[in-house]
């Protein structure tokens, strides 16, 4: 039995099983819910199937908990149809408590140390592939500039237009250097290992081979591609 977990199987949700932002959920065991819209719930317990709907782009499932349990299953996409949407869980600080895992997080719960028979819960998160997350500046950049050179090919690594990356900082690190600290930008356009950026870089930023009290020396900033389809977050930390 699939159910969905919006529209009119969602007001069931929410009316039956009382599953909104002030009340505890819990999807029983047998049953699938898709989720195809935003859900908000004080916390989510999953001991059947929660399948997030890969074609569906921006859902946000919002809770104090999510947790996975006697043979629950939480699916973010699978390795073979992977979650290119934006999708964010995010984790309250609403005071909501699991028995055993605590406040605040997302995974499973497993009594398998206790009762080696007890099914054990899935959590399985697959997100858009990268085939490099970061790379390295193959030349200077100059304070203004709007374009960087990677030693790697962008759209080989997977990296696309849009996408948000940081710049990490060279100051320091050799004479002339430059006083600049780490910076972040949207990727604007692809040509080969040649990368548009805006805002424009802040400051000089060493790539490439660097000469040193003579020497040559390879000394590059890194560049990394901060972009994630999805994003598992929360409220701030606070230590009490």
């Amino acid at each position: 039995v699939e159910r969905r977990a919006t529209g009119r199987a969602g007001r069931r949700l929410q009316s039956s099983m009382g599953c909104t932002a002030s009340n505890d959920c819990t999807i029983p065991a047998g049953s699938t819910y898709l989720l195809d819209s935003s859900l908000d719930v004080r916390s989510l317990t999953v001991k059947g199937t929660l399948r997030w709907d890969t074609s569906k782009d921006s859902l946000r499932l919002s809770a104090g908990f999510v947790v996975a349990e006697e043979g629950g299953r939480i699916e973010i996409g699978t390795a073979d149809a992977p979650m290119e949407r934006e999708a964010t869980v995010h984790i309250r600080r609403n005071g909501a408590q699991h028995a055993y895992n605590g406040e605040r997080v997302f995974g499973g719960y497993s009594a398998f140390a206790q009762d080696p028979a007890l099914p054990t819960p899935t959590v399985e998160v697959h997100g858009r592939k990268l085939a490099r997350t970061w790379s390295l500046l193959a030349a200077t950049a100059q304070a203004g500039a709007q374009s960087i050179l990677l030693d790697h090919d962008a759209a080989a690594m997977g990296w696309r237009a849009g996408d948000r990356i940081g710049v990490a900082s060279t100051s320091g690190q050799y004479p002339g250097g430059g006083n600049n600290r780490a910076s972040t930008h949207t990727i604007t356009s692809l040509s080969g290992r040649t990368v548009g950026i805006s805002p424009p870089l802040p400051h000089k930023t060493a790539g490439g081979v660097q000469t040193v009290e003579g020497f040559e020396v390879r000394m590059a900033a890194e560049v990394a591609n901060l972009q994630r389809s999805v994003v598992i977050t929360g409220d701030d930390f606070s230590a009490e």
